[in-house]
């Protein structure tokens, strides 16, 4: 009744004001209203306050409680033991009786309740620790940091002074997109139109949860604003391409439109906001829109393509590979090999590097090359044994003739040699001079009977000895020429090495080398029986049209690995059969799994085949077949026994490079297989989140910067070819334009060789080089250090946002692990694990 006559009074009051004193008295009401907030607020921050004091105080209470029970019960247990020493037996008993009594009022005390306190009306009492909730710190120091209620204000459109204000309880699992759904649907807009910011001026993303949303200390505080339109007008060639094209008023309906966009871009302008600019800014910066927003992706599409049973069998092929290759060549022994002949047979000092005219070449063929052969003393033949023939031959072209001259027009008496030994410009002719004496000492002291240094020697002839061509620093030479052999395995080897000394220096006396000289070539067979390694060993002195002297040697190596009566041959031979199951699982298995899987995803097969996956696999299987085609179908006649090849070569002079080369060539195909292997198993390691992102950074980069490649192959060519023509005179290394880009690559991975050559007397080389690293270094560099960079960040955004999200649970583990039998048995045993989405999978597949 009180409250209606203050009404009617405030009402009657009201009628009699007039509208200044209205607005005065509302202003008084609003702040009256204000104040009454603040002391409600305020009032409510010490009733929570007193209610923290008092559960400290009250744990505080029942600690101390705690510590003075524990006191008392040492006390008793004392005041018994003092009262049990000197009190007769009878007292003791008394105190044990009223010790075991309290003890059971004590615990009846903290089991049955206490009888509740009342009033003289029979109103039960209670007691402010009684009323209050009773908590653990723990979790009181928890809910006092943790969020689970927000408040979320609104206004209709941006700058308005008019808003609305609405909290929301929120539990552990709250989205922002569930609560932007909510509060867009209590007030009746569109949840397309409105997004929520933090007093931050910070976008949440739909995905995120609320409790993660706010800073430490920040308050729980949202805003649903409406989104800021990016582009609210048309471009001006669209306004232009939507009006009149002909007739009177075109002309002027255009200059309309432009003068209307312009002045609404002025207007847009002035009026814009922060936003507006902020995304003008980005649309104006290449790619920086589409990075700023993109979003986590959720790349796991890769995932069902990895599986453990893969990861397995390309991890047991590695494994076999490696030991393949260590059956086939144990340790590292071919260097230390091949180092003892070129060492030995090269000269002291490097000798046979340091050739360059024909009086050099006869003094190391007269001097070093018999000293090292054909002497039991020689280092060489101490550490190897020496099977078979010695050969020294030599290829020479026809007499020089005025056709052979590069450029017509120049006089009769202007003679040239050809400059490259060919079939058709390879001189057959026989020596008469070499022949008269050849004649008498033909077949004596390790001489051959069989070839002849004044007979040519065809190269059928040649082949028919197991020899073939050899590539040199200027042409490739085929066998035939005019040839010596002398035998390394005579009885008299004195003799031999005084005949070899006696020959040199007769055929040096009949002009043997001259202006005609191509290439002479010097070959033999060892073999080290501590390393078990045959070595075919080339020596070859090129005689180039310019007179300087080209040596070169050439070492390689081959073991009878199926003939040596050993368990090497055998290790072998498992080691192969046990790795063509492995092979075949990657042809019926992993070929037919990735087909088909491309095959779900994309509906197309092929592309896998035509993929780096697909063509890994299938090199692998036609790499592994090349090997043993190679090794126990060619490679039987290759391998034959140490016993074998010694008998077969002392018949006569011997070839076996070809042996070496088969050799050789298999551990190439080891080494492309491993690198197959290898790569496989790294991109099935890809289930791994963080190789997941580095292969991706690494694939994405590598295809944008191969786009790069038009435009940087066409300069890096320019520069291949201004350095060819710059340094082609002075460096061996840009005689030809394949050398000249070999070499400038190398000046790309920092050899700093050719710098030596710019001297100030040459600034085309100090500008080539300048320009080179300016142009080529720098630019390759940074564009690749940059493309780098941007791809690691949009794949990290794009596929690891949120590394928790991507962890996998047990069940993963089991999915990817085990197979289907496997998987089910184990879900049986623990059916915790699995998903509620997958329950129903794993009851109908039990069933």
């Amino acid at each position: 009744m009180a409250r209606s006559d203050s009404t009617d009074d405030f009402e009657h009051e009201l009628e009699g004001l007039d509208l200044a004193s209205c607005r005065a008295k509302i202003a008084v009401l609003l702040a009256e209203r204000e104040r009454r907030r603040d002391s409600t607020q305020r009032t409510h921050e010490r009733v929570k306050a007193m209610n923290y004091e008092l559960s400290a105080r009250r744990e505080e209470a029942f600690t101390w409680r705690q510590q003075v029970q524990g006191k008392y019960e040492q006390n008793r247990q004392l005041e018994g033991q003092i009262a049990t020493a000197s009190a007769p037996w009878g007292t003791a008993v008394d105190y044990d009786l009223e010790r075991l009594r309290r003890a059971i009022e004590q615990r009846l005390g903290a089991v049955v309740p206490r009888r509740p306190e009342v009033n003289e009306l029979g109103i039960r009492l209670y007691g402010e620790m009684e009323l209050m909730v009773q908590k653990p710190a723990e979790v009181e120091r928890v809910e006092q940091t943790q969020v689970d209620t927000v408040l979320i204000t609104h206004w209709r459109r941006s700058g308005s002074e008019q808003k609305f204000h609405l909290s929301y309880r929120v539990s552990a699992s709250t989205m922002v997109r569930d609560l932007r759904e909510d509060a867009c649907r209590y007030w009746g807009i569109s949840r397309e139109q409105y997004v929520l910011w933090t007093l931050g001026n910070e976008k949440l993303q739909a995905d995120l949860l609320i409790r993660k949303c706010f800073k430490p200390g920040e308050p729980a505080h949202l805003i649903l604003a409406p989104k800021v339109p990016k582009n609210v007008l048309a471009p001006q060639n669209v306004q232009e391409a939507i009006c009149a094209k002909i007739g009177p008023k075109s002309r002027a309906l255009r200059k309309k439109t432009r003068s209307s966009v312009q002045n609404s871009e002025v207007r847009q302008g002035a009026a814009s906001t922060e936003p507006d600019n902020f995304y003008e800014q980005m649309a104006q910066a290449p790619g920086l829109f589409d990075f700023m927003t993109q979003r986590d992706r959720r790349v796991v599409s890769h995932l069902p393509r990895i599986r453990f049973c893969s990861l397995c069998i390309y991890a047991l092929l590695l494994v076999l590979t490696c030991l393949s290759i260590a059956a086939y060549k144990p340790k590292g022994q071919e260097y230390l090999s091949s180092l003892g002949v070129t060492t030995s047979v090269s000269g002291v000092g490097e000798e046979f590097q340091g050739i360059r005219d024909s009086d050099a070449a006869w003094s190391w063929l007269t001097h070093t090359v018999s000293s090292q052969l054909l002497r039991n003393t020689s280092s060489l033949r101490m550490s190897n044994y020496l099977p078979g023939w010695l050969r020294v031959s030599m290829q020479q072209v026809k007499p020089a003739s005025h056709a052979e001259c590069m450029q017509h027009g120049l006089p009769e008496e202007v003679k040239c040699f050809s400059e490259f030994y060919t079939q058709s410009s390879a001189d057959k002719t026989d020596l008469k001079d070499i022949q008269s004496y050849w004649s008498g000492v033909v077949g004596l002291d390790g001489r051959s009977n069989d070839t002849v240094p004044w007979k040519f020697m065809t190269e059928q002839e040649a082949i028919h000895q197991q020899v073939g061509s050899e590539a040199g620093q200027y042409q490739r030479y085929d066998p035939s020429g005019y040839a010596v052999d002398y035998n390394l395995q005579h009885s008299n080897l004195t003799a031999v090495y005084e005949a070899f000394v006696a020959d040199m220096i007769a055929l040096r006396n009949a002009s043997w080398i001259s202006r005609q000289t191509r290439a002479v070539h010097v070959t033999f067979l060892a073999y080290n029986p501590a390393y078990d390694y045959w070595m075919p060993t080339w020596y070859m002195l090129e005689f180039p049209a310019n007179g300087v002297v080209r040596p070169s040697a050439r070492v390689q190596l081959f073991r009878s690995v199926f003939h040596q009566g050993k368990a090497m041959g055998m290790r072998q031979l498992v080691v192969d059969m046990v790795r063509i199951p492995f092979v075949a699982l990657v042809l019926l298995y992993q070929v037919t799994f990735e087909a088909m899987s491309e095959w779900k995803q994309s509906g197309k097969a092929w592309r896998y085949f035509l993929g780096p996956r697909g063509l890994a696999d299938l090199g692998i299987i036609g790499i592994f077949i090349a090997i043993l085609l190679e090794r126990y179908l060619h490679g039987f006649r290759a391998h034959i026994s140490t016993v074998e090849l010694v008998a077969e070569a002392s018949k006569g002079y011997l070839g076996a490079m070809w042996r070496a080369s088969a050799f050789h060539r298999n551990s190439v195909l080891e080494a492309f297989l491993l690198c197959l292997v290898v790569w496989r198993l790294l991109a099935s390691t890809k289930v791994n989140r963080h190789v997941f992102l580095i292969w991706k950074t690494l694939s994405s980069s590598l295809a944008k910067f191969a786009r790069m490649l038009m435009v940087f192959a066409p300069a890096l060519a320019g520069f291949v070819l201004l350095a060819h023509v710059i340094w082609r005179p002075q460096l061996a290394g840009f005689q030809t334009f394949f050398s000249s880009a070999a070499s400038v690559l190398m000046i790309l991975v920092g050899d700093d060789r050719i710098a030596q050559h710019g001297e100030v007397t040459r600034p085309g080389t100090i500008i080539y080089i300048l320009g080179f690293y300016c142009g080529v270094v720098i630019f390759a560099v940074s564009s690749w250090t940059a493309v780098l960079a941007q791809e690691y960040q949009k794949t990290r955004i794009a596929a690891g946002f949120r590394p928790e999200e991507y962890a996998w649970s047990e069940y993963d583990y089991v999915s990817w692990l085990l197979p289907a039998p496997l998987k089910k048995a184990y879900c049986l045993l623990r059916p915790s694990i699995v998903p509620s989405k997958d329950i129903e999978e794993i009851d109908d597949s039990v069933v």
